[in-house]
């Protein structure tokens, strides 16, 4: 489930999503609108209030998706399979999945800062940095 307030807490929180099997990372394009879920085995988008929720059509699965993050510049989706031991890329759309970093333990959170990619991996307690 995914749930939406306001960040003074004035307005009450209200369900965006539900019905989602094993939502583990949430992306949202604050241009565009949309909202991204890694959930299950699948990526999600839906528009920010919840409506027109779809799953992409991807070119590969990803057994073990966790953190997701957005490059709105390139709009591309870089998501950790926590699961393959890898971090995946593929484009806003859905389409073909690539590895972006692989030979990972457990990758669980990424994001995206000045054209570099951060993730942590649980096992290790390690924060990783491609470049």
């Amino acid at each position: 489930m995914v749930k939406l307030t306001s960040l003074d807490r004035t307005s009450t929180v209200v369900d965006v999503a539900t019905g989602v099997t094993g939502p583990a990372g949430i992306a949202i394009d604050k241009y565009g609108g949309s909202l991204y879920l890694a959930a299950g085995t699948s990526i999600m988008r839906m528009d920010h209030d919840g409506s027109n929720a779809e799953t992409l059509s991807l070119s590969a699965s990803i057994a073990g998706p966790q953190g997701i993050a957005l490059d709105v510049d390139n709009q591309m989706l870089y998501v950790c399979d926590s699961s393959g031991g890898k971090i995946v890329r593929l484009s806003t759309s859905g389409g073909t999945v690539t590895d972006f970093v692989t030979g990972l333990n457990e990758p669980v959170e990424i994001d995206i800062f000045a054209g570099e990619a951060y993730w942590m991996r649980s096992e290790e307690r390690r924060v990783g940095k491609e470049c």
